[in-house]
């Protein structure tokens, strides 16, 4: 319930530790609900929750059908990633890029849902980026959490930002466009560089 099949095997393998950080190559999934702050404000504070739900849950149905880990709910914000290895490599960039397409389709059914309960239609942006973060177990020996982190898990985060400025569903970077297929690259198209804060060059989005 609290997290992934795969973190969960992690933690057994780890002997019950989870205390070690290993570096590790991911493709990165980031998603927000659009103009969430300030819809949400005009709504009773069970009707948030509800809606979250809702949306929460059809969201994960689709992690779980490509093998996509789930990092943290952040508010209304989703976190979430698949492991890069030699192995499986071309395997999972599409499959987290088809879970980025999915959770759009998917929007249609959660808004339906949601209409029947006289919540308000949610829209959504996401955003894909590949990178070297740390995944460990971080906090005190009362309270922990199993995470990614390091500068890959921000870049993403100011690349979802871009979703809304440009109206389009999906923003990935010049670096997780170049690592997939050219079937999964012809459903992108450059948007140019842009500055992202946080990062001495820009970057090209699409």
């Amino acid at each position: 319930t609290f997290v992934s099949e795969t973190v969960a095997q992690d933690f057994i393998d780890d002997n019950h530790q989870g205390q070690t950080g290993t570096q590790k190559q991911v493709a990165i999934l980031m998603a927000d609900i659009r103009d969430f702050t300030q819809f949400s404000s005009q709504l009773k504070p069970q009707e948030v929750v509800d809606l979250l739900n809702i949306y929460f849950s059809d969201m994960l149905e689709i992690f779980i059908e490509y093998g996509v880990t789930l990092d943290k709910f952040i508010g209304d914000g989703i976190l979430a990633y698949i492991p890069l290895d030699e192995e499986n490599n071309q395997l999972n960039l599409e499959n987290i890029t088809k879970a980025a397409f999915e959770m759009h389709f998917k929007l249609n059914h959660t808004n339906q849902k949601l209409k029947n309960k006289k919540l308000p239609k949610i829209k959504l942006g996401v955003s894909l980026h590949v990178g070297s973060v740390i995944l460990g177990s971080i906090g005190s020996k009362d309270k922990q959490q199993y995470t990614i982190i390091g500068d890959p898990v921000n870049v993403a985060a100011r690349l979802e930002g871009f979703c809304k400025d440009h109206k389009v569903g999906i923003i990935a970077s010049s670096h997780f466009i170049s690592k997939i297929s050219n079937d999964m690259n012809l459903k992108f198209v450059s948007l140019g560089k842009q500055k992202i804060r946080g990062i001495e060059l820009p970057l090209e989005i699409f």
